[in-house]
């Protein structure tokens, strides 16, 4: 993520006042430590994880560092960390927002837009949030 871009998400979350509940990671390997977190492997808990992308489509997209599209990568990473993906979930332990590349203005404006929304509606529980973006 572009210095200027993490500038950009650390204003809107101080903004919105969401330093406590959400977390902007420099990288994809956060979400399995978040996840982690979570559980132990006999609390027999799988952390629900929502996926919102930043443009229609974007899953679909390759980041240029990588070799697969960008939701292949996701899919793996929550797997990994023992959670399963819950796109449909309305209260999932954990947010995951995933700027991607090529990610236009007003695409970026409904993204920030929809983490607004996200959050306001979160419980305040343990709930927690990661915000990805291309390196």
């Amino acid at each position: 993520m572009h210095l200027r871009d993490l500038a950009a998400l650390r204003a809107y979350r101080e903004r919105w006042g969401l330093e406590a509940r959400a977390s902007i990671e420099p990288g994809a390997d956060e979400l399995a430590m978040a996840s982690s977190a979570l559980r132990s492997p006999s609390s027999g808990v799988v952390p629900r994880i929502r996926v919102a992308y930043s443009q229609p489509g974007g899953g679909s997209r390759n980041d240029p560092l990588e070799y697969a599209p960008i939701d292949a990568t996701v899919d793996a990473l929550i797997g990994t960390s023992g959670g399963r993906r819950a796109d449909e979930t309305p209260e999932p332990d954990i947010d995951l927002f995933v700027r991607v590349p090529g990610t236009s203005a007003d695409e970026q404006t409904a993204f920030v837009d929809a983490f607004k929304t996200m959050f306001g509606a979160a419980p305040r529980g343990g709930r927690r949030s990661d915000v990805l973006g291309p390196g």
